[in-house]
């Protein structure tokens, strides 16, 4: 029966890519606690699997020089968080590196989640789980919940620094419809932003690449909001498209598509 539960729980360890990291709780369909944990203890004494803390083990990256890779922190922070069925969230200055819209790397392993805080200690490595408001969890877990938290970072009085183009040119399609799924739930401030991440828009230079009769609609349309002329749009267009990497604190506040954008559409 032990053999059973051992050659059971390595099967399911082995489908796993090596970085897994794990409770025992993974494995409570194969057999009672006792004889998951005697399993457990049988493969880390056989090097098959690391103990990383009390409950917690890894399915070991293995590299053929260095060796035995440190864990990833983030999937030690997932598998705490599953211990009471909780997602996490990397935080935002986390998001901006990973986003590449910040150099500076996070000194501290830190993720929010809807569980308990706890602090954890593995190796040379301090991971910190914080506990947060489930607004602060939109997409939690996923890709577009990144981007959200790497837009949170700089906050309402550096929205206009987001480099909203470079942003969506990073994104594919999935995660873009993840994003305007979520958007509703993004803070008032951010959904501008978002919206323009997600969607085509005059600064991206795909206006630039339409039928003259379509993008003759996009400057209307514009032009009607702004209360200005077809004309004055037009040269705007072309000024902005001229923009390798947009960023719109380098456009004058005057101009009548920067404005149109900024402003939140009409309900009607």
């Amino acid at each position: 029966m032990e053999r059973t539960t051992t050659k059971t729980i390595l099967r399911r360890i082995r489908g796993k890519r090596r970085g897994w990291v794990f409770t025992p709780r993974e494995f409570a369909d194969v057999g009672a606690r006792t004889a998951v944990d005697q399993a457990l203890s049988r493969l880390q004494r056989s090097g098959t699997i690391r103990r990383l803390t009390q409950g917690i083990y890894e399915f070991p990256r293995i590299h053929p020089r260095i060796g035995v890779l440190s864990p990833s922190p983030e999937a030690v922070a997932k598998a705490i968080a599953a211990k009471t069925n909780s997602r996490i969230q990397v935080s935002q200055a986390k998001a901006a590196n990973l986003m590449g819209l910040s150099t500076q790397v996070p000194a501290q392993n830190i993720f929010l989640t809807e569980g308990p805080s706890r602090t954890l200690k593995i190796g040379n490595q301090t991971i910190v789980l914080k506990h947060a408001a489930s607004s602060r969890m939109i997409g939690a877990g996923t890709e577009a919940g990144v981007v959200i938290q790497a837009v949170r970072a700089f906050g309402r009085k550096g929205a206009n620094e987001i480099p909203v183009v470079a942003i969506s040119e990073k994104l594919p399609g999935t995660v873009k419809s993840e994003i305007k799924r979520l958007l509703p739930a993004a803070p008032v401030w951010a959904q501008p932003v978002l919206n323009r991440i997600v969607t085509r828009n005059f600064f991206d230079g795909s206006v630039a690449k339409l039928a003259a009769d379509e993008r003759r609609a996009y400057v209307e349309e514009t032009a009607n909001r702004r209360n200005s002329t077809n004309t004055a749009i037009e040269k705007d267009f072309w000024s902005v498209g001229h923009y390798d990497t947009f960023s719109l604190s380098k456009v004058s506040p005057k101009c009548a598509l920067r404005a149109a954008l900024l402003s939140p559409r009409s309900s009607g």
